[in-house]
Formats: structure tokens, C-alpha cells, sequence
């Protein structure tokens, strides 16, 4: 316990040292946290649950994900008449009302699926176009490592225990006859609704930001951010499919929603370990370090589950895309922030946002909808198989991007 305490009051100190805008936004992200499994893991496995179809769930992503950059460009619009933290807040609300809604709904149909698709990707674009921007606007660079640290090993650390919580609960009825999955999903989304009341309350709290934009686009890229357009691809490219296709093959080969979410917390521990030591130890020059760290790890466990194609392999797989996930995002964003601080000219920083948005949105939706069609040609066995194993080799072509881009950085 002395020893607890003392880590504790180690991190307030590093905590204390962030301006006080930071401290808002990285609270409100650690309660985000506290119900993003709703929006991302479970929402895949209840529509695994109602249709029991890999098209359908693939539909959903696809649809969200194509709708992100239009919604990052419409809320570059609004930012002109509204502040920053009233978006964020906006777009958080209307993530977890579109998500109730489709839980609530009485009869799914694709065209349904597809729908709401589409309104959770314009309600994640609105909530992270802000959250970026916010980020951008409360960082430096000598504590953005810091913060992205802290921000995922956060986020990770709320994933051990409320992935866990949430599949437990909506089995657990079934178990002592009192409940059906069904209304435990439509419980968690009130209860989601209200904590996105409380996020709420707390962001008001913020000091609204201005904002000033000379243009929605960037007219003459450098060449180190059209390289990084490419790395976006690549990163969209592999973290599209990881959004449901390790639910999906724990949902076929192993359990339920219980083990789904054990399994989850499982990796959520493992990741929150390597995390929190990576971003206490390295530093901006070791950005590589930790993309191939990323790539070694997600690869091996794609390998696993291709070879094995069994339980055992599931559980390699899932695990490797959790822990290298975070991993990835760490130098990510840590890069991305940095290049857009290169043009000196701010106005045209929520630009460089809306910019990547475009190229990892691509990168995403031109994964899933080969996924869907190799599902057509060849099988669904076939596909799931894999998919995985060459996703996460494309891994391998932006480490080498991001090479170039660390080597004309030390150059310049």
C-alpha cells in the first residue's frame, strides 16, 4: 500500500505540472474511457448478437468510418460559431444517444445498420475533431509524450475493469433467470447516457477556446506531411478491421459477451503495463522503437491465429492487438501534433487535422470493404483467417515512412 501511494503521489506531481486546460481535457477523457466499450467493442458484439452476420457488423464500420471526414470538415464550420469544449460535448452526447437508440430499436435491417453507421461516425468525428484540437491547442512538445502516455495507459487502465464488468453483467441474468442479454444492453445504455451527463458537467467547466482557420484545407503540403498522408493510409489500413474482427472471432470460436470481455481486460492489463513503462522511459527520439515494437507484436499474434485457427490462437490474437494498439498511437500522435507545429502558420492547424482524418478514414474503409468482398470471393472462413495476418503486415510499410520522416526531421 506504501508503495501505491507513493506512485500515486508521484503522477500528481507530473499531473500538477500540466496547465490547467490539460488537466480538464485529460479527466474528460479518462471518464470517456469509463463507457467507450459501449461505443466500440459491445456495440460490434450486439449486432454479432441480433444478426449474426461478419457483412453486417463490416457494414457498420464501413459506413462509420466513411462518414468521419465529412464530419471533421462540418465541424470546422460550427467552430466558427461555437466553442471547442461545446462540440466536444456536443459529439459526445450524440455518440451515446446513437448508440442507445440502436440498442433500443425493436427490429434490425441492413439499411438500419447502415444508417446508424453513419450518424456514430458523424457523432465520433464531432468528438474527436474537438478532442484533437483541444489536445493540439493544451500541448507542447516536451510534454506530448507525457500526455499521450497517460492518455492511453488511462484509458487502458479503465479497459481492465469495465470490459470485464459489462460482459459479465449482461450473461449474468441469464445465468440466475432474471434478465435476458437483451435488456441488460438496453440497462448499460442508460447508464451510458447518464455518465455522458456527468462528462458533460465537467467540460462546461472548461474555458472556451477561440478558434481561427484561414481554411478548412491545405493547398501546398510539405513533403514530410505527404509522407505522412501515407502513413495514415497504412495505420488506417490495419486499425480498421482490429475495430470488430478480434470481437467477432472471440464471439465465434470461444464464448459470449462474458468471455469477450474477460479477454479484454486480460490484454488491458497487459498493455497498461507496457504503456505506462514506455512513456515514463522514452522520449520523442524513440518514436521507431515503438513502432516496430508495434508491428513485431501485432504480427506475431496475427501469425498465431492464422496458423493455430483455434482458441488458443484467438487469444494470442486479440491479446496482440490490444497491447499493440496503444503502442502504435503513442508515436502516432506524438509525430502528428509535431508536424503540424512546423508550419507556423496555426490558422491552419485544424487543416492538418481534418487532413489525416481524410487518409485514416481511407486507409480504414478500404480495409473493411476488402474484407467484405474476399468474404464474397473466397469465404467467410477464408477471410477471417487471413485478413488479420496481412493487415498487420502492412504494419511493416509505415515503419519504413515513418523512418524517412524521423531521418529528414534530424536532417532539416
Amino acid at each position: 500500500m506504501n508503495f501505491l501511494a507513493k506512485l500515486l503521489q508521484k503522477e500528481k506531481k507530473h499531473f500538477d505540472l500540466l496547465h490547467n486546460q490539460t488537466q480538464h481535457l485529460l479527466v474528460s477523457i479518462f471518464l470517456y474511457a469509463l463507457i467507450s466499450p459501449l461505443f466500440s467493442l459491445f456495440v460490434n458484439a450486439f449486432l454479432w448478437r441480433e444478426l449474426q452476420n461478419f457483412v453486417t457488423v463490416a457494414l457498420y464500420n464501413l459506413a462509420m468510418y466513411a462518414v468521419v471526414p465529412f464530419g471533421f470538415y462540418i465541424n470546422g464550420y460550427l467552430l466558427k460559431k461555437y466553442a471547442t469544449n461545446k462540440l466536444y460535448l456536443f459529439g459526445l452526447l450524440l455518440e451515446a444517444l446513437a448508440t442507445a437508440l440502436l440498442i433500443f430499436l425493436t427490429h434490425i435491417t441492413f439499411l438500419t445498420v447502415i444508417i446508424f453507421g453513419i450518424l456514430q461516425g458523424f457523432a465520433i468525428s464531432i468528438y474527436w475533431a474537438n478532442r484533437n484540437l483541444l489536445t493540439l491547442q493544451t500541448t507542447k512538445n516536451d510534454n506530448r509524450i507525457y500526455f499521450s502516455g497517460i492518455e492511453i495507459t488511462s484509458s487502458t487502465i479503465t479497459g481492465i475493469i469495465i470490459p470485464f464488468l459489462i460482459g459479465n453483467f449482461i450473461i449474468f441474468g441469464t445465468t440466475i433467470s432474471l434478465y435476458t442479454p437483451l435488456v441488460a444492453y438496453k440497462i448499460l445504455a442508460v447508464i451510458m447516457l447518464v455518465v455522458s451527463i456527468f462528462i458533460g458537467i465537467h467540460i462546461l467547466g472548461m474555458a472556451p477556446t477561440k478558434n481561427s482557420f484561414s481554411s478548412l484545407w491545405i493547398h501546398n503540403a510539405s513533403k514530410r506531411w505527404k509522407k505522412f498522408r501515407w502513413y495514415e493510409v497504412c495505420v488506417g489500413f490495419f486499425s480498421g478491421t482490429t475495430s470488430f474482427i478480434p470481437a467477432l472471432v472471440v464471439l465465434v470460436f470461444i464464448g459470449n459477451e462474458s468471455t469477450l470481455g474477460a479477454i479484454q481486460s486480460i490484454s488491458a492489463i497487459t498493455a497498461a503495463i507496457i504503456v505506462y513503462y514506455l512513456a515514463k522511459k522514452l522520449h520523442v527520439q524513440h518514436r521507431l522503437h515503438l513502432i516496430i515494437t508495434s508491428v513485431i507484436i501485432s504480427i506475431l499474434g496475427a501469425l498465431a491465429f492464422s496458423l493455430l485457427f483455434s482458441p488458443l490462437g484467438v487469444y494470442l490474437f486479440f491479446i496482440s492487438t490490444v497491447v499493440s494498439l496503444p503502442i502504435l498511437w503513442i508515436p502516432l500522435s506524438s509525430l502528428n501534433y509535431d508536424l503540424i507545429d512546423e508550419d507556423e502558420q496555426s490558422n491552419l492547424h485544424y487543416a492538418y487535422v481534418c487532413d489525416q482524418e481524410i487518409y485514416l478514414n481511407l486507409g480504414r474503409v478500404l480495409a473493411i470493404a476488402i474484407f467484405i468482398i474476399l468474404i464474397f470471393v473466397f469465404s467467410k472462413t477464408i477471410s477471417l483467417r487471413f485478413v488479420p495476418l496481412f493487415y498487420a503486415g502492412i504494419q511493416i510499410l509505415f515503419f519504413f515512412i515513418a523512418r524517412s520522416l524521423e531521418r529528414t526531421k534530424n536532417k532539416l
